[in-house]
């Protein structure tokens, strides 16, 4: 049986990402000042939208009651995780970039698994971002 982990599928991600063009050095340390604080944004609307939603008592639409609850509960996840990694961010620490690649990992089982393919390209634009800024993180 083969040993698969998530180092192992990062290192597989960066080399499928490694034979595309880079970022531009000035786009790069754009993503590196400002990231933390679009994350930060991003936890805090998560976390704003799934309180709504519980306060509201929204519906759970189309969806069904099932996975209505099921993405309820990882976008709460979701929100937590990425606003503990806003100080790893900031300081430039290795352990914020992990987080945000274990997320968008996280994100892709979840997508094709629950919520479908659909939000494919996105994930795979945060994983390019990512991996352009890696060198950046220690």
């Amino acid at each position: 049986m083969a040993d698969i982990s998530l180092s192992h599928f990062e290192e597989f991600i960066e080399f499928l990402f490694s034979k595309l063009p880079g970022l531009p050095a000035d786009v790069k340390s754009i993503f590196i000042s400002y990231g933390p604080y679009i994350v930060g944004v991003a936890a805090l609307l998560t976390l704003v939208n799934v309180g709504l939603a519980f306060i509201e008592g929204a519906a759970p639409g189309s969806l069904g009651l099932y996975n209505y609850y099921l993405s309820q509960l990882s976008s709460l996840i979701f929100g937590l995780a990425l606003l503990s990694s806003f100080r790893p961010l900031q300081q430039n620490k290795i352990a914020g970039w992990r987080s945000l690649f274990f997320l968008n990992s996280l994100y892709l089982l979840l997508s094709i698994t629950i919520f479908g393919i659909d939000n494919l390209i996105l994930i795979v634009l945060a994983y390019y971002l990512l991996f352009q800024v890696k060198s950046y993180y220690s």
